[in-house]
């Protein structure tokens, strides 16, 4: 597992915001290709995605985004929110003319990719929300949230410096995001691209994110918008209990650790098509 740098375009979705991305197209180009675009989560950009890209292009119309503050795109001192990134996100869409889209959102990315799903349902051709939970955190233990109150504050406040920021994302690229071990050099990489955001900035994010809830969201897209959910092992069973009670017509598929998608790329791409196929 290597995260390459990628070549980005850029686009400007308001006055001194202007987004990252990498974009591509089936060769040669198909008119009617559907489009697939990607959302990464906190800190992260549209590298993680290299996989996905590589092979999602050779039949689909493939984009993926540096967020607000993240990657490459715009450091913002303002609006470093999962309200704001989602507005930001029905801005470029508008301003690129996607249509049909499958929009697939990672971790504290899917904060946006709901409020957009929601808001624009008949744009979507599905969402894919890849292992995060709609609500952030919550006292209630039969909810699926992203963690014990307790931890999260304990993550949060780690973010005080840029060492602790480093801190933070080793600790759960370690722990929490693959289920291998990661060379010294896969690690120094995780922490460079994370690491592009100002841990402030972070810090802004991450409080957004725990205290963001798409639950009424994400309820009114089930069974409007076609939605799959890919689950990490570690808490599979609690997040599937969930799921078939709150979205009951969700799909799930279950397997790796929270970056499952780079991880195992391959077993990924492979039930990415198969349920893309299936709609």
């Amino acid at each position: 597992m290597f995260l390459p740098d990628l070549k980005k375009e850029m686009l400007e979705i308001a006055s001194g915001i202007s987004l990252a991305y990498v974009e591509r197209k089936p060769t040669p180009v198909l008119a009617d290709a559907p489009t697939l675009l990607f959302v990464p989560g906190f800190t992260f950009s549209a590298e993680v995605f290299h996989h996905q890209l590589e092979e999602f292009s050779k039949t689909h119309h493939v984009i993926a985004l540096d967020p607000r503050s993240h990657g490459a795109s715009t450091i913002a001192g303002e609006g470093n929110d999962y309200t704001t990134i989602a507005h930001d996100l029905e801005l470029f869409i508008g301003a690129k003319g996607l249509t049909n889209i499958t929009l697939i959102g990672w971790s504290f990315g899917a904060f946006a990719t709901w409020q957009y799903a929601a808001k624009y349902p008949r744009n979507l051709h599905a969402h894919i929300c890849i292992d995060m939970p709609p609500i952030g955190m919550s006292e209630d233990p039969d909810i699926w949230t992203e963690g014990k109150i307790g931890d999260l504050g304990g993550a949060y406040h780690a973010l005080t410096s840029k060492e602790g920021h480093a801190a933070m994302i080793r600790e759960y690229a370690e722990h929490v995001m693959f289920s291998g071990t990661l060379s010294d050099k896969e690690l120094s990489r995780v922490l460079e691209i994370s690491q592009q955001t100002p841990h402030v900035v972070a810090s802004q994010l991450f409080a957004s994110g725990l205290f963001s809830n798409r639950e009424e969201e994400a309820k009114a897209i089930n069974g409007v918008v076609p939605t799959h959910f890919y689950l990490a092992e570690h808490w599979s069973a609690e997040a599937e209990a969930y799921l078939m009670r709150t979205l009951p017509d969700a799909s799930i598929s279950s397997f790796g650790g929270h970056m499952m998608f780079q991880e195992f790329s391959d077993h990924f791409n492979r039930d990415l098509s198969a349920y893309l196929q299936s709609l």
